[in-house]
């Protein structure tokens, strides 16, 4: 009977993309070459440059949508805020806003036609 020829795992090495032997030899005599040091090396310098990168765009974004903010606020006090006399724009001017406490319940109202949200005292 004849044996069945079956070949030796490889594994992949990540850094250097090319395979190696499975075995503790094999593997090791890899490692200890120019060529894994190298790009293991490349690798971590890579890291450390996208890392840097990521934290440079993250503070430019915050600076930008900080600007955006205060652009957005500056634009709506010159023109909400004269116009518009919504509940934020009486929290600007520090003017009486209404009872928030007041509890609204469906049903037939007590108010005449017309009238819209709570009596302010």
């Amino acid at each position: 009977m004849t044996e069945v020829w079956k070949s030796n795992e490889n594994k992949f090495c990540k850094y250097c993309k090319c395979w190696v032997a499975d075995n503790k030899m094999s593997q090791a005599g890899h490692e200890q070459g120019v060529r894994h040091k190298k790009a293991v090396e490349e690798k971590l310098s890579d890291m450390k440059r996208k890392a840097v990168s990521d934290m440079k765009s993250a503070k430019d974004e915050a600076h930008w949508l900080r600007k955006m903010e205060a652009a957005a606020l500056v634009d709506y006090k010159a023109k909400d805020i004269t116009s518009n006399r919504d509940f934020t724009a009486k929290l600007y001017n520090n003017e009486d806003l209404p009872d928030v406490g007041v509890r609204y319940e469906a049903g037939p109202s007590n108010e005449p036609a017309g009238a819209i949200g709570p009596k302010i005292p």
